[in-house]
């Protein structure tokens, strides 16, 4: 890595704690290396790999998060979102439809329409495990509420609930929930804009948190209350608002993972707690204010970028029952991202924000960490920015063989597919 490579990321780190300097500083710093890159014509992808165009414009279409595959159990087919434009922060009004893309030929087939998205992680729309076959879940709003709506891949309605989602567990038999309308007031571009929050004046509150939702009775009730967590963490800064983000169900799904965040000043501080999938026995499991993407290796393993105080900023892969952590890749990813584990567990996927030229990196690893291969690099245009951004959020396909990613270098939001197959060797002889 460049010595001004190394620069930016200890720059981007030390300011980590206060976003609103460090976004402003980013903006400048930005605006100067994308107009060198435009006046140098330097491509918008650099990469030896073929990036197939999975969906086109002049719609938009992006699938949301790096945590869930927009894949079917076969590859035949994947998941997607489509708007007109992505150029501007959700408003009133404004569907989303949701569709269906055939794997082979790309076209896009609507079967539902929501009110409730945003661009970072959509509609919450992915495939119903155990299966990823045939069945469909993502979130709306209805009679003036949010709902959750369960669909065939047909387009054929088959339940509604009175609660929205955030993850489903891997028996598909329930999922848990959070507040959206507090998310989007404490953190846009992740919550929803259609109800106004009902706990504004409530640091912590004590009917909001995480929720569990049965998929099959239909029932819901509060796991974790803010204020317990609040309570729990012993914040240094009690009298602000916290909030919770982030929920994924382990594998085997006795267990689920969140952050919880607040604000000392001009700080965002952050937890990464782990439950029983019931809500009880919280661990806190890393506590040095700054947590950013994480992902399951195991049942008990998790991987996340995150500040330790001896060994820094990095990827660590923390282990629940030991309580000890190791740092992953620590002189080759030195950015924050969003990884992902492989299906079969054996490499690891992550990405990078836009650096200077507005180039969004995209990384292989193997397991251990200890081999790297850059898959490529995307270039974002200047507009998307802050709330609108578009993240790369790479997700696997489920037999590990391709990826697909979120990007704008072609103008406009759009998926594309990454064969990595022929890597997976060479990655691994290496």
């Amino acid at each position: 890595m460049s010595v001004i490579s190394v620069l930016e990321t200890a720059v981007s780190v030390g300011l980590r704690r206060t976003p609103r300097l460090r976004a402003q500083i980013l903006n400048t710093y930005q605006r100067i290396g994308y107009g060198t890159s435009l006046l140098k014509r330097r491509p918008r992808v650099d990469s030896t790999l073929d990036i197939r165009p999975l969906t086109h414009g002049p719609s938009h279409h992006y699938f949301g998060y790096y945590d869930k595959s927009p894949w079917n159990a076969d590859g035949s087919l994947l998941l997607a979102h489509e708007l007109e434009s992505t150029d501007r922060a959700p408003a009133m009004g404004v569907m989303a439809k949701i569709g269906i893309i055939d794997a082979v030929t790309g076209k896009f087939s609507p079967v539902s329409e929501t009110a409730t998205w945003n661009l970072q992680q959509g509609s919450m729309l992915q495939w119903l495990p155990p299966t990823f076959d045939n069945t469909l879940i993502h979130n709306a709003f209805e009679n003036g509420r949010y709902v959750s709506v369960l669909m065939s891949s047909n387009g054929d309605r088959l339940a509604t609930f009175d609660q929205p989602i955030y993850c489903v567990a891997p028996d598909g038999k329930s999922a848990l929930t959070l507040d959206f309308s507090r998310l989007h007031r404490l953190r846009p571009g992740y919550g929803y804009i259609n109800l106004p929050d009902a706990t504004k004046n409530d640091i912590g509150p004590k009917f909001s948190g995480i929720s569990q939702l049965d998929l099959v009775s239909g029932q819901s009730q509060l796991l974790v209350s803010i204020d317990f967590l609040k309570n729990l963490i012993g914040s240094t800064s009690p009298e602000t608002d916290h909030w919770v983000n982030h929920l994924e169900f382990n594998p085997s799904g006795d267990r689920f993972m969140f952050v919880l965040r607040w604000t000392d000043g001009a700080r965002r501080l952050s937890r990464l707690i782990v439950c029983n999938a019931d809500g009880g026995q919280p661990i806190i499991v890393a506590d040095d204010g700054i947590v950013s993407h994480s992902a399951w290796k195991s049942d008990s393993e998790i991987l996340s970028w995150s500040g330790q105080a001896d060994t820094g900023i990095h990827y660590h892969v923390f282990d629940i029952n030991s309580g000890e952590s190791t740092t992953f890749a620590p002189s080759q990813l030195l950015r924050d991202g969003h990884p992902s584990y492989s299906p079969d567990g054996g490499y690891v996927l992550t990405d990078t924000y836009p650096d200077r030229s507005r180039m969004q990196s995209l990384f292989l690893a193997d397991s251990s960490g200890s081999e790297l291969r850059k898959l490529g690099a995307f270039r974002s245009p200047l507009k998307y920015r802050g709330e609108i951004r578009c993240d790369l959020h790479p997700r696997w396909r489920r037999d590990g063989l391709k990826v697909c990613i979120d990007s704008t270098h072609s103008g406009t939001r759009q998926m594309y597919e990454i064969d990595i197959e022929p890597l997976l060797g060479d990655l691994t002889r290496n």
